[in-house]
């Protein structure tokens, strides 16, 4: 059982913790491309519009981690929504599916999903940008077999999986899935369904690593991951005038 606390880190015991919380490789690919503990988050004074300021009214200043993590979530929900923080979304989710199966509704999803997923006559359905001449063959040879592997591996290139996955955002608004390690946690093995709206986003306090925690509000069942663990996918942004979803 992993437990999290934002005043001293991450404790993970021996009994199924998450291990890869603890490689550096990973914690460092969470960070890549993302600059959440630069300067642009360390020295933003003013609060954001998508920041929560309740516990600023009765603790002004008294947490630095709660500052730093809503400024990173505020950022974050500029570019995506989480269904976390939509109280209302677990019952919106129900009416959402319920909508998606009456006959013209359906109809609409799958002709969108068609459009967008289209395989061609070996079940691929997108291929990898090539690497820059300056790079010598064998390697440029490498990392087209590699993702060849992954996309077998993951079952994308089965004519239906990726299809699945994109007919599942329209319909719910938000997919989410767990990259699932080897023992080394070098190569990619799986990715293991998440309902997203167990989710949330927050940073490690001792790294400043962005990181979800799953169930935040359940101790007993509470797991810390980081973010090169998840992909998390939301149909729109948190501003309040865009839909949930397609539907």
């Amino acid at each position: 059982m992993s437990t999290y606390s934002k005043f001293g880190g991450s404790e993970i015991d021996s009994n199924g913790g998450n291990t890869t919380f603890y490689n550096r490789i990973l914690r460092n690919l969470s960070k890549y491309g993302m600059s959440w503990d630069d300067d642009k988050i360390k020295n933003t004074y003013s609060i954001g519009p998508q920041e929560d300021t309740n516990d600023l009214i009765y603790e002004p200043g008294t947490n630095m981690y709660d500052l730093f993590t809503k400024k990173i979530v505020s950022r974050f929900l500029d570019q995506k929504s989480v269904a976390y923080l939509d109280r209302t979304y677990y019952d919106k989710r129900k009416i959402l599916r319920q909508y998606s199966i009456k006959d013209e509704v359906k109809d609409y999803i799958t002709q969108v999903a068609d459009e967008s997923i289209m395989y061609d006559d070996n079940n691929r359905f997108c291929n990898i940008k090539q690497l820059p001449d300056n790079f010598n063959e064998e390697i440029r040879q490498k990392y087209r077999d590699n993702f060849d592997r992954l996309m077998m591996d993951l079952r994308m290139f089965d004519g239906i999986t990726a299809w699945s996955y994109f007919k599942n955002l329209l319909i719910d608004g938000y997919i989410a899935y767990e990259i699932v390690y080897d023992k080394k946690q070098k190569n990619i093995v799986d990715l293991s369904v998440i309902d997203p709206i167990t989710l949330i986003i927050a940073t490690d306090p001792g790294t400043s690593t962005m990181i979800w925690i799953q169930h935040p509000d359940n101790p007993q069942i509470r797991r810390v991951l980081l973010d090169s663990q998840i992909i998390y996918i939301s149909y729109s942004n948190n501003n309040e005038y865009f839909e949930t979803s397609y539907v």
